[in-house]
């Protein structure tokens, strides 16, 4: 029981160490648009080893828990200064709460910071595999549509069938630091995360 609670809070250190290094490479990203191109590389080679050595290695479990937290922190920071419609907070909720709902089919405990069961990775589990592409897909949706929001918040959109917004025109960013360091979070973590999710998916063939 002991060693279980000192593992657990030598992860949760490990989880709240990323979250902080994350936030800091935000604020670096979002000086200049050349900062944040080195820093997104830097970032997404790393996320890419982790991915790579995930069976062997708990990091990338503290890159995914860090990131649902940075992910939360950076739309509330974005809220406190934007109007963001009701219906899209509701959606950001709704994709937390099944991937919450998922995770808890799969096995996730909020008193047991064991990570065996989250399927990213090279993690395989054909029992549950429609449990995991529902889990997995909530995951991309919830990155995804965050970062939607974070970049069309900030850039220029176009809107395409009377609904959905795509950016146009990021060259304002960097005018005032609340812009930009929206656009940072949003490319750093948030795009980062969708790409290895959606790689990831494809790389499962959607199999069930």
């Amino acid at each position: 029981m002991m060693m279980m609670m000192i593992k657990n809070r030598q992860f949760i250190s490990s989880v709240l160490l990323h979250l902080i290094v994350q936030l800091i490479l935000t604020t670096l990203s979002s000086i200049h648009w050349l900062l944040l191109l080195l820093i997104f590389s830097i970032y997404s080679i790393e996320l890419y080893k982790q991915y790579k050595n995930s069976q062997k290695s708990s990091l990338f479990c503290c890159y995914y828990l860090s990131s649902i937290m940075f992910t939360i922190i950076h739309f509330i920071f974005i809220l406190s200064y934007n109007k963001i419609l009701p219906w899209e907070i509701g959606l950001v909720i709704l994709f937390l709460l099944l991937i919450i709902y998922y995770a808890r089919r799969l096995g996730a405990s909020l008193f047991n910071w064991d990570l065996s069961w989250l399927p990213i990775g090279k993690y395989e589990n054909n029992s549950s595999s429609i449990v995991i592409i529902k889990f997995l897909v909530s995951n991309l949706l919830f990155f995804a549509y965050t970062c939607q929001l974070c970049l069309t918040t900030v850039c220029t959109p176009s809107i395409y069938f009377n609904w959905f917004l795509i950016v146009t025109d990021c060259r304002y960013t960097y005018t005032n630091l609340l812009s930009s360091y929206t656009f940072a979070g949003g490319v750093l973590v948030l795009l980062s995360w969708t790409i290895v999710l959606f790689l990831h998916l494809i790389a499962q063939r959607f199999r069930v």
